[in-house]
């Protein structure tokens, strides 16, 4: 969002002198990436918002040139260049302008550049991100936030430690210890209901309720932790999910192309009046898709 650029600059430290390493494993010199980027900026200062492809086809050939990545893949020297600019701010992505199903990320031009960040700012953004961390996701762990935030622990830590005014130790439904929560919002959560909430939900590919935690995560957990297994990958990346009241029960697939099957696959057996209750999501999430049918497994 544009109100937060300055702080996710300052989060990142994006500064642009730092950022020249980014190269040394792409075999491209600073000179050749800087007039490449001169290149880019006048391509889209030109045609606007343009795919990756379109760009390289409005580029001079000559300034391109293949190289070969860590994984012996070749590429082209755009890539890296553009996702510099895009690091620095210079760029704007959006993904499947032309069609949400693929990734076309197409780019523009950035209409306003963040300046650099002082120590002083960049302390103020961590904090910020912290505060906006635990005013989506809370009750949560200090493990989780330290996830969520991708920082080392020092860097979490003080982020943490300087909402300690604010923040207030709670337990949630006697099970889940150690969690903190803004002292503002102790009464909304304790007029909460303890009751299972009714809900039955498809929740996609990186899904940000899943995303939000680590240590915690369990409390979406079935009774045999199943869904740990299956719903997450080793590297912690979350599988789109099937859930009912509040559990994960199972995930879903689609390859991501316009008439092919929707595949749902609950891990646990389910009743007939499950099912029921899951048939009116996973029809409207299959006709979102456009799946050509739904394939129930187990």
């Amino acid at each position: 969002p544009a109100a937060h650029k300055q702080m996710i600059r300052c989060i990142y430290d994006l500064r642009e002198q730092d950022t020249y390493r980014e190269f040394t494993e792409y075999g491209i010199s600073m000179d050749e990436a800087l007039e490449l980027r001169f290149f880019i900026t006048e391509v889209l200062q030109q045609y606007g918002a343009q795919s990756t492809a379109t760009i390289k086809k409005l580029l001079d050939p000559e300034l391109i040139f293949m190289h070969e990545d860590r994984y012996g893949h070749q590429n082209s020297s755009a890539a890296p260049v553009m996702h510099w600019m895009w690091e620095l701010g210079l760029l704007d992505s959006g993904a499947g302008i032309s069609d949400w199903r693929k990734k076309d990320n197409h780019f523009r031009l950035s209409d306003d550049l963040p300046p650099d960040c002082e120590d002083a700012k960049r302390t103020a953004a961590d904090v910020s991100l912290a505060r906006w961390y635990f005013e989506r996701y809370a009750p949560a762990a200090f493990e989780d936030w330290t996830w969520w935030a991708g920082f080392n622990v020092a860097r979490s830590r003080a982020a943490f430690d300087a909402l300690q005014d604010e923040l207030v130790k709670v337990k949630a439904s006697g099970i889940f210890e150690n969690l903190w929560l803004f002292e503002s919002n102790v009464d909304s959560l304790t007029a909460s209901p303890d009751s299972v909430p009714e809900m039955v939900r498809l929740l996609p590919y990186e899904d940000a309720l899943t995303k939000a935690y680590k240590d915690t995560r369990y409390r979406f957990y079935d009774s045999y932790g199943l869904a740990g297994d299956v719903a997450f990958s080793k590297m912690g990346e979350a599988y789109p999910t099937i859930w009912v009241d509040g559990r994960i029960i199972g995930t879903w697939s689609w390859k991501r192309k316009a008439s092919e099957p929707m595949t749902v696959e609950p891990f646990e057996q389910i009743t007939k009046a499950t099912r029921k209750r899951l048939k009116p999501e996973v029809d409207r999430v299959s006709h979102f898709i456009d799946a050509s049918h739904i394939l129930w497994t187990t």
